[in-house]
């Protein structure tokens, strides 16, 4: 089986958001002995199958996208196997987000989006549908490309940023890790508690387990 991937570097106002964008193109499904397994790494994702369907599942959940619909995969914390919907040729766009970028664009509560996958109709409503329908009615990758990017640049405006969740997450970013919660009550004057809660609701995570 013939596979390809290439990396895409995201538009510059996207920078801090969108944490990579990856193309994915192969020729059939993988062996059955080559599992797809998905470990999680704490970062909301998109996937537009624009070549063939894919379906992922975890312990406790299933989704397929069909072929050209957008699907919004929350923060996940439990690994997941992803498969192609018919053992023919695929094509997949693929964004994943930083822990700003994921508040930022889908102004939700991303707790109730960990562990799961929605279509972004179902999430974004009616822009959602028309960029979908805009990416499936145009054969150019590059295309599709540049109208999904397109599209998350003009939801960045729709949203106010958090200051001090952004404080907080540039600075876990900046110590890999290393600053305590201690640390980020003292300079953002809020408990440890309240930051907490903060992050579980526009991040879907606690920010001692932000990726680094």
């Amino acid at each position: 089986m013939l596979m390809r991937l290439q990396h895409i570097e995201p538009l510059p106002q996207l920078k801090g958001i969108v944490n990579k964008m990856w193309l994915f193109e192969s020729s059939g499904r993988a062996p059955a002995e080559d599992m797809k397994m998905i470990v999680p790494n704490g970062m909301a994702k998109l996937t537009i199958p624009f070549r063939n369907g894919v379906s992922g599942k975890n312990k406790d959940y299933f989704h397929l996208s069909k072929e050209s619909q957008i699907t919004l995969i929350g923060v996940q914390d439990i690994p997941a196997i992803v498969d192609l919907e018919h053992d023919a040729p695929h094509g997949n766009i693929g964004i994943e987000f930083s822990p700003l970028g994921t508040y930022r664009l889908f102004q939700l509560r991303q707790s109730e989006l960990k562990n799961k996958l929605f279509l972004l109709e179902e999430v974004m409503g009616k822009s959602a549908r028309a960029i979908q329908e805009m990416i499936a009615d145009t054969e150019l990758i590059d295309r599709k490309i540049q109208l999904i990017q397109n599209y998350l640049v003009r939801l960045l405006p729709k949203s106010k940023p958090d200051l001090i969740l952004d404080y907080c997450i540039g600075r876990i970013e900046n110590s890999k890790g290393l600053v305590t919660m201690r640390d980020l009550e003292i300079k953002t004057g809020y408990s440890s508690r309240w930051l907490y809660e903060k992050s579980i609701d526009k991040v879907g995570i606690s920010p001692k387990t932000y990726p680094q």
